[in-house]
């Protein structure tokens, strides 16, 4: 197999210059397919692993798992019927077998299809990649909407997009680049989809595409490749052994709480907690965890003695969290899942295992003010305490807030997005 049908991402690791290259797969819904890692300039065995992220999308086998270095592992992917077409991710690392450190992590992409026409387009990505970096995206999408005759839905357009520039884009960034075409006059909406303008002379248009962005194209087009310490964490802490991505956000966790506490804080939010972007941490008492979802108002919890004991060991302790500040661990989770969306996922791979526990609707009471603090959850009908900490004769004055016991649940939406991309950022 040519490497140049690869994508390479790679890192200085304390034993040489470890390059991993990553060719993703594209599959049909409910069929299988391959994608490739391989692995270069390491001395010692390496394993090969790929976590699912979805549980649409299965990894039935890795072969090559060990090798010594240089060499290539595919890995075979189930697709569920049930899956919706669009990029999704597994999550690759490269293990040193001595040691037992994860020497890399990056996202390895596969494309979900649902018609011919779009595979076919895909067959041909590595020649549209090098057309991108001479012309840009523009160009090249109407380039294979005029080769393919292709109409795309919205979905189809973002699976290309990913694919060309080998990184996740928002659906905001995709609709944006829709729009422009549209204005331009370059491409049609059907009922059947998106279509290149039939009136059009594609070399033309390369008098309107402003061509010259494409030389920075490709500038942070590449998957990003985590370098990860040893992790000196007990990775049995919540009785049984953590789903392997688990165990590195509390690597990355627990060197981050010496670092800068809140920071670290602000990570798990978005990860182990399963927080919104937009949302916020309030509260983490006994085994409590109360938030705050901003884009609907209303404020949620869970309990988990798992997560609790967990975040105990790295150093976390219960209280007030309101106190982080909102997104200062964004840059992280951008570096390591490349949206708060995938890291999200953490928090229902944890619930599959049976974590978290949802409760009836309490009653919040708290009063945080210079110290002065008194914080309950009481029973909304009863007004029995379920937990009640500091003074009871601050009760008067402390504030009061409904809290559902259950997790905001995350709705895919599609058009919405194209045409309101600013409720992304």
């Amino acid at each position: 197999m040519s490497t140049r049908s690869l994508h390479r991402v790679g890192a200085d690791c304390s034993r040489g210059h470890l390059r991993v290259f990553v060719r993703p797969a594209t599959i049909r819904r409910g069929s299988s397919g391959v994608a490739y890692v391989r692995v270069y300039d390491y001395g010692s065995e390496v394993k090969i692993s790929a976590d699912s992220l979805y549980p649409e999308i299965e990894v039935v086998n890795i072969a090559p798992e060990f090798g010594y270095p240089p060499f290539t592992s595919s890995i075979v992917v189930n697709v569920s019927s049930s899956a919706k077409p669009g990029t999704y991710y597994l999550e690759g690392a490269v293990i040193d077998v001595a040691k037992g450190d994860v020497l890399a992590s990056t996202l390895v992409p596969i494309f979900v299809v649902d018609n011919d026409e779009l595979t076919s387009a895909l067959s041909n990505i590595e020649r549209y990649r090098k057309l991108y970096e001479e012309y840009g995206i523009q160009y090249t999408l109407l380039k294979i909407l005029a080769e393919h005759r292709l109409a795309l839905s919205f979905t189809d357009m973002k699976i290309l997009y990913e694919s060309i520039v080998f990184r996740r884009v928002s659906n905001g960034t995709v609709g944006d680049l829709l729009s422009r075409l549209l204005r331009k006059g370059l491409i049609v909406k059907t009922s059947e989809g998106y279509i290149l303008n039939p009136e059009l002379d594609l070399e033309s248009t390369r008098t309107i595409i402003d061509v010259k962005r494409a030389k920075n194209g490709m500038r942070g087009a590449r998957s990003v490749l985590i370098i990860w310490g040893k992790n000196d964490m007990d990775k049995r802490a919540a009785g049984k052994a953590l789903p392997r991505n688990v165990e590195r956000v509390i690597s990355v966790a627990q060197k981050l709480a010496k670092e800068d506490y809140w920071k670290a804080i602000d990570f798990v939010a978005h990860t182990l907690l399963g927080i919104r972007k937009t949302g916020v941490w309030l509260l983490w008492i006994e085994d409590y965890f109360v938030y705050k979802e901003r884009k609907t108002g209303f404020l949620h919890y869970f309990v988990s003695s798992k997560l609790s004991e967990l975040l105990r060991s790295i150093g976390l302790k219960p209280g007030f969290m309101g106190y982080h500040v909102h997104h200062s661990a964004e840059d992280l989770i951008y570096e390591m899942f490349g949206s708060y969306v995938i890291a999200r996922r953490l928090h229902y791979r944890l619930k599959k295992l049976g974590w978290f526990v949802y409760g009836e609707p309490l009653l919040l009471e708290i009063l945080v003010d210079a110290g002065i603090n008194y914080i309950a959850l009481r029973k909304l009908f009863s007004d029995e305490p379920v937990i009640k900490l500091g003074n009871p004769e601050l009760r008067k004055n402390a504030k009061k807030y409904l809290v559902y016991g259950g997790e905001h649940i995350d709705v895919e939406n599609e058009e919405t997005y194209f045409y309101g991309p600013s409720r992304l950022r």
